[in-house]
This record gives C-alpha cells, structure tokens and sequence, in this order.
C-alpha cells in the first residue's frame, strides 16, 4: 500500500486510493490520502495538515462533534458511498457501526438531535 498522509479534509472531495475505486473525504473529518495526492488536494483548498491533536479518532466533544468542532453531514449524505456513510457516523458517535443501516441511523439521529437544538 503507498504511503498515506493524515489531513484535515476542509471541503467534501471524492479521492481514488488505488485508482479505481473512489470514496469521499468528508469536510470537517480527518482522514487519511495518498502521499501523492496530498499536494494536489492542499493547492486546491480541499485539505490541510491536521492541526496538534486532530486524530480522527473517537469525538472529543460530545455527540456529534468531531476533533474540529461539529462534524459536517453533507446535505446529500444519503448518496454517500456506504464505506464513507460508515466512517461518517464513526466520526459522529466515536463507535464503528455494525454496517450501513446502523451508521445510517446514526446519521439520521444526529440530524434529528441538530434540528432539536439548534446550534448544534
């Protein structure tokens, strides 16, 4: 596997690992890219190096809040690649779904708990 480079996704940008699959790095998540693409996706706006702390791991501020704040639900998450409708809701609840109907839930609850309180 080629080198991989942890960023701070700044914009929802669809990525290819190997080259023929793609998937989406989602704005306000950190992930990880190919060391060739970084530089490309940097210039671009999509990206940034992650700032001290920043892992990607489970949420530091509760529900729904990721390293860098709120985590960003694209308003067409329900078009997500399912691998990326999972990670999504890992970011959100700090817990690996079981599969796409539980992460799917996972989202939809959050949207649910965001339209409740307002500000979230």
């Amino acid at each position: 596997m080629a080198e991989q480079v942890k960023v701070r996704v700044l914009r929802t940008v669809p990525v290819s690992d190997d080259g023929i699959r793609s998937r989406q790095l989602v704005k306000g998540t950190v992930d990880v890219v190919p060391a060739g693409l970084f530089d490309g996706l940097k210039a671009e706006g999509y990206v940034d190096e992650p700032a001290a702390g920043e892992d990607g791991g489970s949420p530091s501020g509760g529900a729904g809040q990721g390293a860098g704040g709120p985590v960003e639900i694209p308003d067409d998450w329900k078009d997500l690649h399912h691998a990326t409708k999972k990670k999504l809701a890992r970011e959100i609840s700090g817990q690996e779904p079981a599969d796409t109907a539980a992460a799917e839930a996972v989202i939809e609850a959050e949207i649910a708990r965001r339209t409740e309180q307002p500000g979230s």
